[in-house]
């Protein structure tokens, strides 16, 4: 049987953080308090992004890399 914590634990929602290069702590800290204590914060580092930050939900994804931002203006010269 399993106790209140592991049962809260299993609710936690995840948050991913993916960066060029590491993430600040006082991103992290501004990511926590925009979304609660009740998710989880993992990260993952993807020098391909060039820039910026990829954050993920279990329902929203907010890409502000470079690498992205570079391919849509690419995208729109080609026009």
């Amino acid at each position: 049987m399993k106790n209140n914590k592991e049962e809260k634990d299993q609710k936690k929602n995840i948050i991913t953080l993916v960066a060029a290069h590491k993430i600040s702590s006082e991103s992290v800290k501004i990511v926590k308090e925009k979304f609660g204590e009740d998710y989880e914060i993992k990260e993952i580092i993807d020098a391909s992004l060039l820039g910026g930050i990829i954050v993920k939900s279990d329902k929203k994804i907010f890409d502000g890399s470079v690498k992205t931002k570079l391919q849509n203006l690419h995208e729109s010269l080609k026009k």
